[in-house]
């Protein structure tokens, strides 16, 4: 269904200043950078979508999206940081999940199925995700 190629996945990022706005910035930023896509408008699309709500699946993994023009089918990256980031009312965030969708599509669907695999397959990651469970989820998806 998703393709997400090992380069699509950071692991052990270290925020000089951890917070959900600067997680979100380096998920865009990463995202930008191996998609060959415009980080400032991910990271709006990103910030849109938590304005809308915020979808923390397993306790401690974030599912973010945003749209692009430049994408032609579901795109998705994985960045997971090496300490628990504040996330939402009350959400302590290691992994976020970024959605890259086409702009023409209904992120609806594609979100529902990104966020019905993560939560099947990340049922027994209660506590932080470590850098080979990251491995291991990214061959997953």
């Amino acid at each position: 269904m998703f393709a997400l190629l090992k380069k699509q996945v950071l692991v052990n990022v270290d925020l000089k200043e951890p917070s959900e706005l600067t997680a979100i910035a380096k998920v865009a930023s990463f995202a930008g950078e191996k998609l060959d896509l415009a980080s400032q408008s991910l990271r709006s699309g990103f910030l849109a979508s938590e304005a809308s709500g915020s979808k923390v699946i397993s306790g401690h993994i974030a599912l973010t999206h945003a749209s692009s023009a430049a994408v032609k089918k579901v795109e998705i990256v994985i960045v997971n940081f090496d300490a628990a980031i504040a996330w939402g009312e009350n959400a302590q965030v290691d992994t976020v999940v970024g959605v890259i969708i086409p702009e023409s599509a209904d992120p609806d669907p594609a979100m529902q199925a990104v966020a019905g695999k993560l939560e099947s397959l990340t049922a027994d990651f209660t506590q932080p995700i470590a850098a080979g469970a990251s491995e291991k989820l990214r061959r997953q998806l």
